[in-house]
């Protein structure tokens, strides 16, 4: 059933962005706006009906979509162009976001927002969204151009000292005070990763080519149950109830069987074949249907226990649920 409605799901984002697709395409308009117009008609908030089954699974390949976009960027954008438009691309970003910040302060204040508030406009109106302007610049076809280059590098460094300027910011407005502990902390984690990541990337990975030349990247996508052992096949990633077997696995997430609406907010239902693994709390949504016996045992427990909270807890059996708090259904299990 999860199978089926992930299909339906995709089915109807193909369909929908290839529509809006063509539409933006006989109006000489970037493509990927249409994608955005696309997302927006098939997204959960947008009226009369809820067009998407799986929320939660979509956000997953859109993930997935954005690594693989980074990716391509990787291999078309070389670290000598980089230093190359490094220093003006420094300079560019810094200023751009000094000004960003300061015209978003302004404006908080026009509008007679508290402090906080206006440095968090400021600092949203001074990131730009590096996707975006990459697939704009492919589809336009001036990714490999002068000033293209430029742009890449101040996103680049946009987005570096983004994630400082959020650290710090985030921590101002939890504690009230500014706290250099974690904003040096999640720079240097940003450091320590880029430098691990450059000394793999240029030392490690050319030599690992050069020693193993026949060293090669099989990726297959199948939804049939291969035996690994057979097949030869080194690592895969396998969605649902796992056979009993001696190989090691490890769980990488979990989807929702179910998702029971309530005035305000959600209850979405994890679970395999015989035990609910998690209860979550969620913001308001439309219903989605149960996919499995137990989960569909949870949802009629759940209504039944939404309709009248006196009753304190589940018939589901210990082990499958834990226990609930007395009257907060805003707390996730």
């Amino acid at each position: 059933m999860h199978a089926i409605s992930f299909i339906q799901d995709l089915a109807v984002i193909m369909l929908v962005a290839g529509v809006v697709t063509i539409l933006f395409h006989r109006l000489k308009q970037p493509v990927v706006l249409g994608y955005i117009v696309a997302g927006f008609i098939i997204g959960p908030h947008t009226p009369p009906f809820g067009l998407i089954h799986d929320e939660d699974t979509i956000k997953t390949l859109a993930e997935l979509g954005v690594i693989f976009l980074m990716f391509c960027l990787g291999l078309e954008f070389s670290l000598r162009k980089l230093f190359k438009v490094g220093a003006t691309a420094f300079i560019a970003a810094f200023l751009e976001i000094v000004l960003m910040i300061w015209i978003g302060y302004e404006i908080g204040r026009w509008f007679d927002w508290n402090t906080m508030d206006s440095l968090f406009l400021g600092a949203i109106l001074a990131m730009s969204s590096t996707t975006i302007i990459i697939k704009v610049l492919g589809d336009l076809k001036m990714k490999n151009e002068r000033f293209a280059q430029l742009i890449f590098g101040v996103l680049i460094v946009e987005d570096i000292l983004g994630i400082g300027i959020i650290a710090l910011l985030s921590g101002i407005a939890v504690s009230g005070t500014v706290s250099s502990g974690e904003v040096f902390s999640t720079v240097g984690k940003l450091s320590l990763f880029m430098i691990v990541a450059l000394v793999i990337g240029i030392l490690l990975v050319p030599r690992l080519l050069a020693e193993y030349p026949g060293l090669s990247l099989d990726l297959r996508f199948t939804d049939e149950v291969v035996d690994l052992a057979d097949a030869g096949i080194d690592i895969a990633v396998r969605w649902g109830q796992l056979p009993a077997s001696d190989l090691i696995a490890r769980r990488l997430g979990q989807t929702r069987q179910a998702i029971v609406a309530a005035p305000g907010f959600a209850l979405g239902i994890c679970c395999d074949a015989d035990e609910i693994t998690a209860i979550e709390f969620l913001e308001a949504q439309p219903e989605v249907a149960a996919q499995t016996p137990l989960a569909a045992e949870a949802v009629r427990q759940l209504r039944a226990y939404l309709a009248d909270r006196r009753t304190g807890r589940f018939g589901l059996h210990e082990a499958e649920l834990g226990p609930l708090p007395a009257h907060d259904p805003r707390t996730a299990y």
